[in-house]
Parts: structure tokens; C-alpha cells; sequence
């Protein structure tokens, strides 16, 4: 299996598959360790596991620098890892389909100037969050078309979307339930969509070009305007039920009307890349 493996920070993307910068290691990132919270039952010398939890996650990486330039390629790597410390932005490191967000926190050289051209670096890497796939559907306003092979719009998206009418058996693929980023697009009135009877709905009224992203990992509700602008309405969200709530592993039914457009993105979070 052949892994297509970069880091996307706040200042570019740098691809670690070929020189100048090669990772020598990639077999580090498949390691896998959890947390666990137990209690120790004395009377009958039994540990209770009482949950597992993701308790952060350093990697050792090796990136090898080759080229006549190495130092000044030196010098770009840091460039981008102390910009991500410095503005508290994480970066991503990505794997095939997966990325998880890091800093990088450490670095051992182990040639220095033995070599001209060459040198191999030990990066400590940071992981702040599990490993994450998205899994992205899109409900078109008034769409009467349902295409089983999916659809590929006329613009830049590297993903290949399926077209819906009103009602979906949409899949969670993973072996957990997936927190769920939902994007209202405009224009429409109170835009509600309803997954296996929880609702998710805000009060507001979008124009063209407007749209509402309800973000599970921030727990934030933001209308973006046509001109950029971004408007708290985590007020105007449903209250009877929360609009984070995850959806389950397995089939659910998704229902909307054909109004409005919106798009669904699956968030599935594992503690390695998938190996195939």
C-alpha cells in the first residue's frame, strides 16, 4: 500500500513522498496507544475499565533534506512549524484520506555538518486530535435527481458528492458514532433538516450567497454573510434538541425539503489512519 503523506500548516503544504523532503518513518504514524480510566476492585483483584479516552499523542518522525540548498531547506521547515506555535494554529498532517491536527515540538538533528547536501532530522510531532476522515454529502435546492454513482460538480472540489431528493438513508461508515458539520445554504427561511428524529434547525433568514455552518467540534453557529462577515446565532439554534448531537454508526434517515441546499460532513475519528 502506497501512502501519499504531507503536512498542510498555516504557510503551505509540503509534501513528504520525495526530495527535498522525504519521511523515513511512516510505519511511527500506524502506532497505537489510548488512555484508560479504571478503578482497582481490591476485593476480588480486578481492574475496572471505566472508559477510554484520547489523552494526546507525540510522534518521532524522521524527515531526510536533501539538496545542495539543505540549509536554507532547513530553514523553511522551521519556518512553518514555529509560524503554527506562534499563531496557536495547528497544522495538519495528512495520511491518504485521514489528517490529524499538531504542532511540532522538538527537533534532533544527526549529521549537522557531516554532509554537505544531506542531513536527517527527528521531528517530534504533537497531535492534538484523532485521526479524522470526512465523509461529504450535498442536498441540492430542488433536486429531483438521485444518482447511485454520486456527481461531480462543474468547480474545484476534490470530492465526488451525491445528489438527494428530500429524504436519504445516509451511512455512517466508522465503528463510532461521527460528530456531524451541517452548512445551510441561502437563500431560505428557518432551514431544519432531521436525522433519525433529532432536529437540527436554526431561526434565521439567509439571502443569496449567505449560508449557516453549525460546527460540532467548537460547538459554535456562525452565519457568514455574502460579503464575509460572520454572525454568532447560537441563540437562534434549536433548543429542544442539540444541534450537535453525533450520528450513530450504521443507516440513519435524513429529511429535508427541497427548498434549500445543504451540505452534510461526517467527521470519522479513529487513533491511526486506516491501513488500506
Amino acid at each position: 500500500m502506497k501512502y501519499t503523506i504531507k503536512y498542510e500548516g498555516n504557510n503551505g503544504v509540503i509534501d513528504f513522498n520525495s526530495a527535498p523532503y522525504l519521511l523515513k518513518n511512516p510505519e511511527a504514524l500506524f502506532n497505537f496507544e489510548i488512555s484508560v480510566n479504571s478503578t482497582l476492585n481490591q476485593l476480588e483483584n480486578r481492574e475496572i475499565i471505566d472508559c477510554f479516552y484520547f489523552g494526546g499523542k507525540s510522534v518521532d518522525l524522521e524527515i531526510q533534506i536533501l539538496g545542495k540548498n539543505k540549509e536554507q531547506l532547513i530553514d523553511q521547515l522551521d519556518f512553518y512549524f514555529n509560524n503554527d506555535r506562534e499563531l496557536l494554529s495547528p497544522s495538519k498532517l495528512i495520511v491518504n484520506d485521514y489528517y490529524v491536527y499538531c504542532y511540532v515540538i522538538k527537533s534532533e538533528n544527526r549529521y549537522f555538518t557531516k554532509f554537505r547536501n544531506f542531513e536527517v532530522i527527528n521531528y517530534t510531532f504533537k497531535f492534538t486530535s484523532r485521526w479524522i476522515k470526512e465523509d461529504i454529502i450535498d442536498f441540492r435546492r430542488n433536486d429531483d435527481i438521485k444518482n447511485e454513482m454520486g456527481l461531480r460538480y462543474p468547480m474545484s472540489y476534490p470530492f465526488s458528492y451525491k445528489a438527494v431528493k428530500r429524504e436519504l438513508m445516509i451511512n455512517n461508515e466508522n465503528y463510532a458514532s461521527a460528530k456531524a458539520k451541517i452548512i445551510f445554504y441561502g437563500p431560505c427561511v428557518n432551514p431544519k433538516i432531521t436525522i433519525n428524529d433529532n432536529i437540527y434547525s436554526v431561526e434565521a433568514n439567509l439571502l443569496e450567497n449567505e449560508r449557516i455552518e453549525i460546527e460540532p467540534f467548537e460547538k459554535t453557529v456562525i452565519k457568514y454573510t455574502a460579503t464575509g462577515n460572520a454572525i454568532d446565532m447560537m441563540n437562534y439554534r434549536y433548543k429542544k434538541q442539540s444541534v450537535f448531537t453525533e450520528i450513530p454508526t450504521g443507516t440513519s434517515l435524513l429529511v429535508k425539503d427541497s427548498e434549500f441546499s445543504c451540505r452534510l460532513i461526517l467527521y470519522y475519528e479513529r487513533g491511526i489512519p486506516a491501513w488500506s
